[in-house]
């Protein structure tokens, strides 16, 4: 036998899993529970920023927060440190955000990636 589910939102941590089985006469079974862990370090490794480098926008892929209870934010910053842009970023809205700098001056900025947990993800954007 063979089965299948997406889990579309799993939490951080282990993940308990079992099928419940059902034959031609009604009888049910329930196999044994097995699980999977997921880590915060594997979401922040696959969040990816590009084109790099941009004119006019950033694309910031599989923004994830693991199903943590908190929303992730993403900031953009001058290279001297000044606050430009921040966005928040809820689980309902995961996947891939464009955002546009076409306003920008052509310069390096720091785009942030950071967790409800506190762990980030920062690149440097430079904007041609």
């Amino acid at each position: 036998n063979w089965y299948n589910h997406i889990h579309y939102e799993p939490v951080c941590g282990r993940n308990y899993y079992r099928i419940m089985r059902m034959d031609a006469y009604g009888n049910e079974s329930m196999s044994e529970v097995k699980y999977i862990d997921i880590e915060v370090a594997a979401e922040l490794d696959a969040i990816q920023f590009f084109p790099n480098p941009t004119r006019d926008f950033i694309n910031i892929s599989k923004v994830s927060t693991c199903g943590m209870d908190e929303d992730a934010t993403i900031t953009i910053f001058a290279a001297n440190g000044d606050l430009l842009r921040e966005e928040v970023v809820t689980r309902e809205t995961v996947g891939t955000r464009t955002i546009d700098i076409s306003q920008l001056p052509s310069a390096v900025y720091l785009v942030r990636v950071r967790l409800s947990n506190g762990d980030t993800k920062t690149v440097r954007i430079t904007k041609i």
